[in-house]
């Protein structure tokens, strides 16, 4: 054996000294195969972090919703609370509204029957007898001796009334019997006649009874306690009404044209 062959030798021996330490540390006789530590630990720890981590995000999601439905419920709480303030302030506003103008109807005065007559608005409240044609309180008391400027109409009606170029003609719808007098009580017949100033004047010019509903014109023509015609147009506006002969109580004043 050569020099170098006992070198190989002694090589394979140590080789083979090696390998049999190795197996007798194993205490088994079984070989092992030992994958390095960085893998085998690595995978079991990032599927722990994965988890721990996914686990508070699930948790975290369900008080941001929770805290979503309570903010939505609040203002729907909101919403409907207000709505029914606005409804309750609508009512009772409403409700003051009706109030006030039942209270202001109550309140509101009866107004008298009234009648117009060339613009003028007249009332009879104090009888019921039909209004005057003419406003009363327009009337000038310049001829026939007396005045009964103060006087209000009373229980006597007449309608229908008419002119002839000399006389006047009416009706009565309740004669002075309404004042208490019998069929021959005289009382004043009076006239007022539209001058072209437009006043109205005029006076007593006759006296009259229940038993006549007609007069003649004689005393205004002739100049009668006064009478005078002189500033007054032909035809003209006149107006008639009956005066008790206290000067307190008349009829209802009536109006027509007059032609002389």
């Amino acid at each position: 054996m050569n020099a170098t062959t006992s070198r190989f030798l002694a090589v394979l021996s140590a080789v083979a000294l090696l390998v049999c330490s190795c197996e007798k540390s194993d205490g088994d006789g079984s070989t092992s195969i030992v994958a390095p530590s960085s893998s085998s630990s690595s995978a079991p720890a990032s599927a722990t972090s994965t988890q721990a981590t996914a686990t508070p995000a699930k948790n975290s999601s369900a008080p941001a919703a929770s805290s979503s439905a309570s903010s939505t419920t609040a203002q729907n709480t909101a919403q409907n609370t207000n709505t029914s303030a606005k409804e309750t302030t609508q009512s009772a506003a409403t409700e003051t509204t009706a109030a006030s103008s039942a209270i202001a109807k109550r309140s509101l005065p009866v107004q008298p029957a009234s009648s117009t007559t060339e613009g003028t608005s007249t009332s009879a409240t104090d009888t019921g007898v039909p209004g005057d044609k003419v406003s009363f309180g327009s009337l000038i008391w310049s001829f026939g001796g007396i005045d009964g400027a103060g006087s209000v109409a009373s229980g006597v009606s007449i309608s229908g009334l008419s002119f002839g170029p000399g006389s006047l003609s009416f009706r009565y719808n309740r004669d002075m019997s309404a004042w208490g007098y019998g069929p021959g009580t005289l009382v004043y017949a009076c006239l007022f006649v539209k001058n072209n100033n437009g006043d109205w004047v005029g006076g007593k010019f006759d006296w009259i009874s229940s038993n006549r509903a007609n007069r003649d014109l004689k005393n205004v023509l002739g100049g009668y306690s006064g009478w005078n015609l002189s500033n007054v147009p032909n035809p003209c506006q006149a107006a008639f009404f009956i005066l008790d002969k206290n000067k307190q109580r008349r009829s209802n004043v009536l109006v027509s044209t007059w032609k002389r």
